[in-house]
This record gives C-alpha cells, structure tokens and sequence, in this order.
C-alpha cells in the first residue's frame, strides 16, 4: 500500500539512495577498523577491550551500527591486509627422510638416520625404565618427533650420545638460548619444552642436585607447567574461570573448548613434582610443585595403567607425598628453639607411624616395582629421612628439663644406620653399565646418605647413641673404597661402549670425580676414627661384643623379657650391650619403671 502524494519512481528511489547509504557506513567503518587494526600492528598495542574498536570509530564521527547487522556483504569488497612473514628459525624444520640425510644440531654434533634410530633405541632401553616422567614410545619415529618437537629430540640426542667436553658445552649453551628465545622471548607454551626440561634436568644438567645455583630451569619448567594449566582440572577453567582474561573469554563466549590432559602430560607435571619436591626435602632447597586433589587424580589414573613404568611412576609419586607430609610434622632444620627439635616421644610415635605408613606402601607395589633396585635406592633414602630429627645431641638443659627417652633416640638412630646400609648395598648391586643410565637424582641420593652416615658415625658418645658401636655395624671407609670403584668402572665402561660421559668443565669425567671425593671422604673419615677401630675393622671376624651377649654388669638384663627386644627390631642383640656400656648401674627394675 503506497501513501497518497508518492509516486511509485520517488518512492523507489528512496529505497535504493538508503540502501547505498546503509552499504557506505558499512564500508566506511570496515575501512576504519582494518586501519585501526594496521596501526595497532604496527604500534605494537592490544585492544584493551572489544570495545575499543567501537570507541575509535565513535571518535571519528563514523555512527556505530547495531551489533545484530553482519557485516559480511560488505567483506568481499575490501581488500585483506598482507599478514607479516614469520622469520626462520634458526634450526630449519624439515624433517631428514632419507638415510643418507643429517641431522645436525651445531659442528660436531650431528647424526645420521641410522645413528639416531640406534640412540633412541638405547635412550628406551637404558635410560627411560629409569626415569619414567617422558616416554618415548616404540613405534614413534625419530623424523616426527623431530618435526613437532626438536627441543625434546636434541635433548634426547644429548642425554645418550657421546659427546667432548666443546661439544657438551655447545649443546648446553643452545639448550639454555633454545628455552630462553621460545619461553621467554616468542612466550611459546607447548608440552615439548617441558618434557625437554624435565629430560635436562634429569641426565643433562648433572650439577642440578648439589649446586644450590642451579634452580633457574626448575623454575622455568614450574612456570610452563602453570601456563599449560596442567595443575588443575580442564574443567575448573570452563566452569569457573579464575583468571581475568578466561573470565573475558567466557563473557564473549569466545573461550577455547579445554581438552582433556593426556596422559603424557600427566606424567610431565607428576614429574615436576617429584623432582622439586626431592630437593625440597634431601637439601632443604626452594619449594616443591604444589600438590592438589587433581595431581591426586592424575596419579590415580595412571595407577590404572598396565605400563609398569606407570606403575613404578606411580608408587615414586606416593613415596614423596609422605616424604612431604613428614616435612610438615617434623622439624626442619631451620628450627631455632632447642625444645622443639629434641627428640621426644611425640616426635618418636610421629616417625614410626610415618616409616610403617611407608613400609606398607613397599608391600603393597607390584612385583615389578618391588624389584626395581632404583625404587629401593628411593625407599631406603626415604627412611633415612625420617631420621633426621634424633640425630643432634639433646644439651644439658634439655635432658635436665625435658627428660628425653634415650631408648627411643637409639631405636630410631640404628634403623637409620640399617637403612644406611641397605642403600649402600643397593646401590653396589648396580653393574658398572646401569650407572651412566641412572638419572642425576641417584646423586642427591648419594650425597644425603653420605652426610648422614658421616654424622652418624661421628657423633659424640651420648646416652642415646654409642657411635662406636655404629662403626662396627658399618666399615664405612670400606663402602667409600667400593663405591669409588664402581664408579671408575662404569666410566671406562661409557668410554669403551659408546656411551656419553658426563664431562666437566675443568676436564675429566663426572664418574670419576665422584671416585676421587669417595676416596677423599674414606680418608677424611679414617683420620677421625681412632686407630684401634681402624684395626678392629680389619679382623675378618666379628669381634666379641657382637658375637656374644652382653656379661659382667649388665647380667641382670639377661633377665629381661624376650619379646621387648624383639619388637626392638634390631636383631642383634645389641641395645643390652649399648646400655650395659653406658649405665652400668641399669638394673630390670629401673627398666620395668620405663
């Protein structure tokens, strides 16, 4: 129905005068937002809002048209801007396809397919059965690999091929400039780099575990492991977004659809929690990976796994989470009132529940985790721990005040000691070949239960410790001779097989260094052992007090129930002989009235 006073050839040409207007303001303000976008590239500056965008138009004068109008009519019509072209990397990402093809990461350090498919095929059998954190799956090619993720293939390469001291130095310096550039520089977030990182800091950076300077790539790897989220549920950012920009993105329904985590994932980040947490608790250094309910499904889904690398992962997680909950309850050494770190029956109680807490843990594993020597090497290390708080000497004031039990002192000390001893003997049990596939960790090992047994055997005659008695039990100069061996034998056996050799910087091999402080450590401790222990220790036989129950004064505990010394759990009769030389005077009933 037309109105009166319109002609039909007016009221069309009205029509069509709105519509290039309509169509003009939709280009105009395409124009303007395609120029807002060029300068914004060029200046480098981020919208801070959407509505930016709509603010600058409004500046110009340009009217805004209704969010509900598209826009895409008027899209074909205006040419797109050119994209700026990505510089090269500096290492080129073809992947070699041929047998003949190199890949070589600086001068001195390249491979053929061949070689490559030979390390791989080591780093699966010799070094990931110890480390299970990064799997690297049999039917995984080298070239695909090395395609989505050289950092982790070259750090793979690094790790098993043998390299010279330049060559090792090189590798690392690229290594540190690789993570510098991507995390730092390019803010790239990918799992790869973490794996790397994690690989690095396992057979790479061999330093790791003593130098308290080396914590830089730790922190790296924390911070890529928060970027990627991967310390919480997928779930939590889409349901309740806690970050600003995830609040943004779900307003303008424009956030990304959050997958599940894989399960290679799950790994890296267990694994980050693992080795933070061990340097937390062995050298008191920095702060572990925190844990949450979802690191405790993560860990429970892998437990469902029938790999036993996932299995032993799995049981090396649950070992460290009573490791930290012992780091909770039991003093650290930054305690600077003497009453709180004096071993007292609370403390005693706190320790046994936490060492049968653990020792049902070891009886619950799998055969296959059981009999893994590294899981022992853990285990053992682990108890040890505990045993921290006995071993400073209570002061006068305090026994005069506090009235420690001096029982429960030696009880927890000798199953230290035993301990000790047992991780010793674990750790010999390894062939000169295993040692080079051992991650660096095994050191951190090394060195807690070296100071500890040090400090052990040397403490001062005390009512709660005869340390003479200790040095009986272990010939500890001997395990620094045997262990210094062994390590010079694993050396010569990386040289003749192939095998990297951990160099140092000041030239010689890392292997080798570890044998020259054990002998130097042997000799440091024989000067402080008096001499007739020294040939006491020689005697093929035991001597009398450990083949023998204890005589003279101490008959009367001759007397005492059996069945105490039995839930004693030493074994050897020798807490009589501990008490008859320091109390002579230790009658039953004095024992009775305890």
């Amino acid at each position: 129905m037309r109105l009166p006073g319109i002609s039909a050839s007016s009221d069309g040409s009205m029509f069509e005068n709105r519509r290039v207007a309509q169509l003009e303001k939709k280009i105009d303000s395409l124009v303007s937002m395609l120029a807002s976008a060029q300068h914004i590239q060029s200046s480098g500056t981020p919208p801070l809002t959407p509505e930016s965008h709509d603010a600058d138009i409004e500046a110009r004068g340009v009217p805004k048209e209704p969010a509900s109008r598209p826009l895409q009519e008027a899209i074909s019509t205006i040419p797109q801007p050119k994209r700026a072209v990505r510089e090269a990397p500096d290492i080129p990402l073809s992947v070699p396809s041929s047998p003949e093809t190199t890949f070589q990461l600086i001068p001195g350090f390249s491979f053929t397919l061949e070689e490559v498919l030979s390390y791989f095929d080591i780093y699966r059998r010799e070094y990931m059965p110890n480390y299970p954190f990064v799997i690297i799956p049999e039917n995984l090619d080298p070239r695909a690999l090395y395609a989505s993720s050289q950092c982790l293939f070259w750090t793979i390469m690094a790790a098993v091929a043998p390299q010279s001291s330049a060559t090792q130095q090189g590798v690392e310096t690229w290594f540190r400039q690789y993570i510098a550039d991507r995390m730092v520089v390019k803010q790239e977030r990918n799992l790869g780099i973490l794996q790397a990182l994690l690989l690095h800091l396992a057979w790479g950076n061999f330093h790791f575990y003593l130098n308290t300077e080396s914590t830089n790539l730790a922190h790296l790897a924390v911070a890529m492991a928060l970027d990627l989220k991967l310390d919480r549920a997928p779930e939590v950012t889409r349901s309740l977004p806690g970050l600003l920009g995830e609040a943004w993105a779900t307003i303008n329904k424009n956030a990304l659809k959050q997958r599940p985590h894989t399960v290679d994932e799950k790994r890296a980040v267990l694994g980050l929690y693992h080795v933070t947490s061990l340097i937390s608790a062995l050298f008191k250094r920095g702060h572990y990976f925190s844990w949450n309910n979802y690191l405790a499904q993560c860990c429970e889904s892998l437990a469902e796994s029938s790999l036993e690398s996932d299995l032993f992962l799995v049981a090396l997680i649950k070992m460290q989470r009573v490791v930290d909950r012992a780091n909770c309850m039991l003093p650290g050494c930054d305690v600077v009132n003497s009453t709180l770190s004096t071993y007292m029956s609370p403390m005693d109680m706190i320790i046994n529940n936490l060492r049968r807490e653990l020792h049902d843990l070891m009886s619950n594993q799998p055969e296959c985790v059981k009999k893994k020597d590294l899981f022992k090497a853990y285990y053992h290390v682990t108890l040890m721990r505990f045993a921290e708080p006995a071993i400073p000497i209570p002061s006068a004031a305090d026994l005069a005040t506090l009235n420690p039990e001096p029982l429960q002192r030696f009880d927890t000390l000798w199953k230290c000691l035993l301990s000790a001893i047992d991780f010793f003997d674990t750790l010999l049990s390894f062939h000169p070949n295993q040692l080079p596939g051992l991650p660096t960790s095994v050191t951190g090992l090394l060195a807690f239960a070296i100071v500890t047994t040090s400090r052990l055997l040397l403490l001062e005659p005390s009512i709660g410790w005869q340390p003479a008695m200790a040095r009986k039990k272990l010939d500890f100069a001997d395990v620094a001779k045997r262990l210094g061996d062994r390590f010079e034998e694993a050396d010569v056996w990386a040289k003749e097989a192939g095998r990297r050799r951990r160099l140092l910087e000041a030239g010689g091999a890392q292997f080798c260094r570890f044998s020259f402080k054990l002998r130097w450590i042997r000799q440091w401790y024989l000067s402080r052992v008096p001499q007739e222990e020294q040939q006491q220790q020689q005697q093929p036989a035991a001597t009398a007090a450990e083949a023998q129950l204890p005589g003279g004064s101490g008959e009367a505990l001759q007397d005492l129930d059996g069945v105490f010394w039995d839930e004693l759990e030493l074994g050897d009769a020798l807490w009589p002989d501990f008490m008859t030389l320091y109390h002579p005077s230790y009658t039953t009933a004095t024992v009775a009235e305890t």
